[in-house]
């Protein structure tokens, strides 16, 4: 080989080397040659339709064998590279491919020394569906902050526990004219100061553990010094590249008030119903009294001067001392009847032996009245309650009996009164068919309705449960009077 031709093949090859090079590269290469000349790569020709060939083009070649709808943005990638300065330089182009279609690249052009000379080379990235996502990210980003600029909450994100973000509403809900009042301060001003600590546990919370808060209640003190009540959600999110916090309050003020409303005139409820039924069981006693006494005596007055008309008649076989035997009969039942309806309307024994004895009395008359077997456990035996919780604890147990008759189906129940540290409890279970749920929230259920307001009165708990051809189980804890609320 002479020292001519060397040179030449060093060149050929090297050119040759770069060439495949390009064509192993992943994305489209055009390497400009010379003024008119041209080589592309495999991806070039799959990116732009071309068929074919060596790879080497001439500027008008290329401009007629790419596809149609390709040239117009071809023609502008060869215009940047025989247009190239030095250095390295990139381009973004678009061009409409179809109706709905549009093409992007980022087109980088630079020299690269080769074949002992510098070749212009361009390297075409096809960032479509990259711009398509940033494009619908920025719509979703205007939609996103629309439909919080429209939104009635306030919504703020905060950054380090300092507020850089807020909505109008927001800003207007605090009391402020303008974002402007409250971005950059600490979003823990606003917060009630009862709130504090428990507010900065959940910040904590959301900051470290990536906990959710949803629907936590709170309280809001506003620039002029008035305080709103709130419901938060909160989610940990980014703002501009860096950890932040989002948070939504509502406004449940009104919601709150309605519910205070609400809670209050249902204890006036309540009071109203109870001094009632204290009424009731005052009238209940004076007219059970007053049967007992007044009548009673009257009819015992009555049966004793019948008697005494009867021993002083002469003939014992005479129809008057017949009629009068039947006259002391009757008064007789008239005795045992007012003597049960002063017993329904008051037990005495309930005033005299108290609340255990009073149960066992009535589990007692039950059995006998139904023939539903009724056992019965007191502990301690001589349990004794204020005389309206006595009461109160005597008429619910009346009506469980009430509804066991009427509606359980049941052969058996068992019954118990247990007195704990600071509360009574009432058990009561049959083996009937069992309670099913939907009738223990029935409305038209007075019986349980009547016991659970009863209940509540006094600060207890009422469950019931039914399990089906199983039976039914009522518990009713009660705490004694100025001792709270008991846990069952």
């Amino acid at each position: 080989m002479t020292q001519l031709q060397q040179p030449v093949t060093e060149a050929i090859d090297s050119l040759s080397c770069f060439s495949a090079m390009c064509n192993a590269w992943p994305d489209a290469v055009l390497l400009k040659l010379d003024a008119a000349t041209c080589h592309v790569n495999d991806s070039f020709k799959t990116c732009f339709g071309l068929a074919g060939g060596n790879g080497r083009y001439t500027a008008e070649e290329l401009a007629v064998s790419v596809d149609s709808v390709y040239r117009r943005l071809v023609a502008k990638i060869w215009l940047r590279v025989a247009t190239n300065s030095a250095g390295r330089k990139t381009f973004f182009l678009k061009e409409r491919t179809g109706p709905n279609s549009v093409f992007c690249a980022r087109v980088s052009v630079f020299e690269i020394p080769a074949a002992g000379q510098l070749l212009t080379c361009a390297v075409i990235q096809d960032i479509s569906t990259f711009s398509d996502l940033k494009l619908r990210f920025r719509h979703t980003d205007t939609r996103y902050k629309k439909l919080v600029e429209m939104s009635g909450d306030i919504i703020y994100v905060h950054n380090q526990g300092k507020i850089v973000y807020i909505n109008t509403a927001g800003a207007q809900l605090l009391g402020a004219d303008s974002p402007c009042q409250v971005l950059g301060r600490p979003f823990i001003d606003f917060v009630h100061p009862d709130y504090r600590e428990i507010v900065l546990d959940r910040f904590q919370g959301l900051i470290r553990e990536k906990r959710e808060v949803r629907g936590a209640e709170n309280k809001i003190v506003r620039l002029d010094g008035s305080v709103i009540d709130v419901e938060v959600f909160g989610t940990p999110c980014r703002y501009k590249d860096r950890p932040a916090v989002q948070v939504i309050l509502r406004d449940i003020s009104r919601r709150k008030s309605t519910e205070q409303a609400l809670k209050t005139t249902d204890q006036e409820l309540r009071n109203l119903l109870n001094s009632i039924q204290s009424l009731r069981e005052r009238e209940r006693t004076s007219i059970a009294r007053e049967i007992h006494d007044e009548l009673g005596n009257a009819l015992t007055v009555l049966k004793y001067d019948v008697t005494w008309l009867l021993k002083r008649m002469r003939v014992k076989t005479s129809a008057a001392s017949v009629k009068g035997q039947e006259v002391l009969g009757r008064i007789d039942g008239i005795i045992g009847k007012v003597r049960k309806i002063s017993t329904a309307l008051r037990p005495g024994i309930l005033d005299n032996l108290g609340i255990g004895a009073a149960i066992e009395w009535q589990a007692k008359e039950f059995q006998k009245r139904s023939g539903i077997r009724c056992d019965v456990r007191i502990k301690p035996p001589g349990i004794v309650l204020d005389r309206e919780l006595a009461t109160t604890i005597f008429r619910i147990f009346q009506e469980t009996l009430t509804n066991v008759l009427r509606h359980a189906q049941a052969a058996r129940c068992r019954v118990e009164l247990v007195e704990l540290e600071k509360s009574v409890v009432l058990k009561v279970f049959d083996n009937g068919r069992g309670v099913k749920k939907k009738e223990i929230h029935d409305p038209t259920s007075i019986g349980f309705i009547g016991i659970r307001e009863r209940v509540e009165y006094w600060g207890g708990r009422m469950k019931i449960r039914g399990l089906e051809g199983k039976g039914t189980a009522i518990l009713i804890a009660v705490p004694f009077p100025d001792q709270g609320e008991t846990q069952t």
